[in-house]
């Protein structure tokens, strides 16, 4: 998945409208008046100002300072940059472009790093460091559109300093299931945290610069695939709505308790199954722990050698089972479009495990996954959804069928084989996992 950045994204696209600017704003105070742009001085009055507000939110207190910085797009490009080498395996990206390729899930001429980092350039109003302790805003952001950034952010380096979030980042092993149950907690945390600021000083912010706010990256979103904007924004709004134990979105704005936050912080989700239906996480009686999936690939299929696993889970299958003409892009210029967003379907919400395995062989990719579902309906259902997105997808590149095999597989398993390339029947058989359940 993409990089793990610890950035303001589309959180504030959810955020209601400000109150119109009047010549009073009730109990006699004044609207909101144009506010110059922060220097360095400014920034950091604000951040001590927010800091102290979020630490009363939190109960937490900040066990050192948090420096803060201005910074502009490039700055923002080089921690982005150095954020990939940091917490990824070289050639990440590419193995994830791929696999998502092989699926039907990006358009095959995508270069999706590019994609992605013309979108944040253009999304990203501040980002927090954990490496440095820093929290950088980028240029532009003023007044009450500042504070919501701090908010968030300083909510990042609070949790930090007491759970050490890249820690948390390296426990999920470049599982991009796991990495996404656990940015969902991280930026959950800081969405509430940002909401309750809100709810607080709502009035202190001009609804013109929020506005701006919001759309920023309308037109890079509204063409980016759903495989790039969607788990981003589910880490906000449903990292939040998990952590009120809501199984949707958090629309009243409710502080989560702060025994939940430490919980989630320190024994996190272990898949987006949890985020996305949180009784599988908080209720004991209800508590559902993924199956293990094993691919059995000590000896790859001939010539073909194996690139890389990973799990994707409950929230990027529903990717997979979402039909090809509901699959759009992310239209930022109303919140109520952001609030409508669903993150997952019938025929994904029966997960129990995944696993799949991305080969090459002469240039040639392919990727075999290995499923398994909570009864024989749900596989049903899945393969049923899969197969009718899958084939389409290789008929349209030339591939026909000779390309894709979706197979119901024991009591309630789907196995699925997606080739770059057209194959002997035999062939693709071949390719056929061999798996085991745990």
């Amino acid at each position: 998945m993409p990089i793990f950045l610890h950035a303001c994204l589309a959180c504030i696209a959810a955020l209601p409208a400000a109150p119109r600017p009047s010549t009073t704003q009730g109990e006699g105070r004044p609207a909101p008046a144009p506010v110059a742009d922060l220097d360095q001085e400014g920034l950091e009055r604000v951040a001590r100002e927010i800091q102290a507000e979020v630490e009363a939110l939190r109960g937490l207190a900040f066990k050192a300072p948090v420096r803060v910085k201005l910074a502009g797009q490039a700055e923002f490009l080089d921690y982005a940059r150095r954020r990939q080498k940091e917490t990824e395996s070289e050639g990440r990206m590419r193995r994830d472009e791929s696999i998502a390729k092989l699926l039907g899930l990006v358009p095959g001429e995508m270069d999706l790093e590019r994609t992605l980092m013309a979108i944040l350039e253009k999304q990203v109003g501040g980002f927090y460091d954990p490496k440095e302790d820093a929290f950088y805003l980028m240029g532009g952001f003023n007044g009450g559109v500042a504070k919501i950034i701090l908010a968030h952010e300083l909510a990042h380096a609070l949790d930090d300093q007491h759970y050490d979030l890249d820690a948390g980042t390296r426990r999920c092993g470049e599982d991009s299931d796991r990495e996404l149950a656990w940015r969902s907690v991280v930026e959950g945390s800081g969405t509430a945290a940002m909401n309750q600021w809100f709810l607080k000083h709502r009035k202190e912010v001009d609804p013109n610069d929020l506005a701006k706010a919001q759309s920023l990256g309308g037109p890079e979103l509204a063409a980016a695939p759903g495989w790039l904007w969607k788990p981003l924004v589910a880490s906000y709004l449903r990292g939040e709505g998990f952590l009120v134990r809501q199984g949707g979105l958090n629309l009243l704005m409710a502080k989560p308790k702060a025994a939940d936050l430490d919980q989630a912080l320190k024994a996190p989700p272990v898949s987006t199954e949890q985020i996305l239906h949180p009784e599988k996480y908080w209720d004991p009686a209800k508590r559902d722990e993924p199956r293990s999936v094993e691919l059995d690939l000590a000896v790859p299929p001939a010539g073909w050698r194996v690139v890389a696993q990973d799990t994707y889970g409950e929230l990027l299958l529903a990717l997979l089972t979402t039909p090809r003409d509901q699959r759009k892009g992310l239209d930022v210029s109303n919140p109520a479009n952001v609030l409508a967003i669903e993150y997952t379907n019938e025929a994904a919400a029966g997960w129990d495990g995944d696993r799949l395995a991305l080969l090459e062989r002469e240039g040639a990719m392919a990727l075999v996954c290995a499923t398994t579902w909570d009864t024989p309906a749900d596989a049903e259902q899945f393969a049923a959804a899969a197969r009718a997105n899958l084939v389409p997808d290789a008929a349209a590149k030339g591939l026909a069928a000779r390309a894709v095999l979706v197979e119901r597989r024991g009591a309630a398993d789907v196995v699925i084989v997606a080739a770059s390339v057209a194959l002997p029947s035999e062939e693709l058989r071949a390719l056929e996992p061999k798996y085991s359940l745990r």
